[in-house]
């Protein structure tokens, strides 16, 4: 099968579980690159906000940083 995917995802986290993040994308990074069809992986880290700040509007809708 040829590569025909693109995986992108949003993880929102806690300045205290900065670490362990990074830590556990990497460990993701290469599982997810071993899936049969992958072509690229795009992870982003936004800063952290508490969930019922980010419902009043106008919505925060700041993706913050690549990893």
């Amino acid at each position: 099968m040829k590569k025909t995917f693109i995986e992108m995802k949003l993880f929102q986290v806690k300045p205290d579980k900065l670490e362990q993040f990074e830590a556990k994308i990497e460990e993701m990074t290469a599982n997810q690159f071993k899936c049969e069809g992958c072509i690229s992986l795009k992870y982003f880290k936004r800063f952290y906000k508490d969930l019922q700040k980010m419902l009043i509007s106008p919505f925060d809708i700041n993706l913050g940083y690549s990893v």
